[in-house]
């Protein structure tokens, strides 16, 4: 039997993992892993989007010292030269936005007039097609407005607020903006079923909205985690899928996590 707790991994773009798994060495998905353990709190829900971090991180290699670029390369499982890191990170965010209007990544830089670094403009528009602004950081409640435009119109209207004035501190210089947007319905639940029901929380019972669906569904035993995975695909034309782990009632969640590879990421994919 499975016990209650229901943890969703959302670690990469299933269409698009077990490519770059073997494109990049497997890096794409060590990092998320690896970034999902160290982001995981018992007590907070939250959606991770690795790929979107580590891309994000990967622009910022080809205009960082030559220390931080090290750091850059061993924390993001990134090639060693900076050629490759510019064309895995290309591809990678090619592979998300061939999703269009179903998946899509998007990123903007701010700065002030004089750059800290004269190539980052041109190095970010002509390899990655990200845009950029100029502003006075001084001004935080203007800076907030303009990110908080550009961000709102990036996601359709999901993230209407992103950046406060107050998290402006004195010493920002710049800011680099990935915004990653999808946008997939699940096509075979049945609104009229969806009834509330207890949902056991780490914190206590819960009623919740439950949705339910008759039918047969992929599934895979983790037999070394003691979980079963279950995919739930999305609806029509999509790729795009989430994996539910459910651990069996003998093994706790903090169990499935502390032990977690990219190895039992890769059977998943």
């Amino acid at each position: 039997m499975w016990s209650n707790v229901v943890v969703a991994l959302v670690l990469f773009c299933g269409g698009i993992a077990a490519v770059a798994s073997s494109s990049d060495g497997g890096g794409s998905v060590r990092f998320a892993v690896d970034f999902f353990k160290r982001a995981y709190t018992a007590r907070q829900n939250a959606i991770l989007a690795p790929i979107a971090i580590r891309s994000g991180l990967a622009m910022m290699h080809h205009v960082a010292t030559p220390d931080a670029a090290r750091i850059l390369r061993d924390g993001l499982y990134l090639p060693a030269d900076g050629l490759g890191v510019i064309e895995q990170t290309n591809w990678a965010m090619s592979r998300v936005n061939e999703r269009k209007r179903m998946l899509e990544m998007l990123s903007r830089v701010y700065l002030p007039d004089a750059p800290l670094n004269p190539e980052l403009v041109a190095h970010l528009r002509d390899n990655f097609g990200t845009g950029s602004e100029i502003v006075n950081f001084a001004e935080g409640s203007e800076v907030a407005e303009r990110v908080n435009s550009w961000v709102n119109e990036s996601s359709r209207g999901m993230i209407p607020e992103f950046l406060k004035a107050d998290e402006l501190s004195g010493d920002v210089t710049s800011l680099l903006i990935n915004v990653m947007v999808m946008n997939a319905s699940w096509g075979f639940f049945d609104e009229k079923k969806t009834k509330k029901q207890t949902f056991h929380f780490l914190d206590g019972d819960h009623k919740v909205d439950m949705m339910k669906v008759d039918g047969t569904l992929p599934r895979m035993y983790l037999e070394d985690l003691m979980t079963d995975a279950i995919k739930l695909s999305y609806g029509w034309r999509s790729d795009l899928s989430m994996v539910i782990l459910l651990p069996r009632k003998e093994v706790d969640l903090e169990h499935v996590i502390k032990h977690f590879t990219a190895d039992h990421y890769k059977q998943l994919v």
